[in-house]
């Protein structure tokens, strides 16, 4: 069986991946070491509203209509 089996898993492991340190980790320490505490609220707040929103699109399987409509896909991106 392929797909998610159990949709709390899933969205417990998918937090669990954004929150280990990577290059949002990273920006957000620049972005607040140069510009202020606030700044960097500002841009962890960024970060998380981006994650969840592909989260979301991802466990409703808009991800493979993305995947399935090169145009689509490039309008989004470039919307973004």
């Amino acid at each position: 069986m392929y797909g998610i089996t159990d949709l709390s898993t899933f969205i417990l492991g998918t937090i669990f991946i954004v929150l280990l340190p990577g290059p949002n980790s990273v920006y957000v320490m620049t972005v607040a070491t140069r510009k202020g505490v606030g700044m960097g609220y500002r841009g962890a707040f960024g970060i998380f509203l981006g994650d969840a929103i592909l989260m979301l699109l991802s466990a409703t399987g808009v991800a493979s209509l993305l995947h399935t409509t090169p145009a689509l896909f490039y309008l989004l991106k470039y919307a973004g």
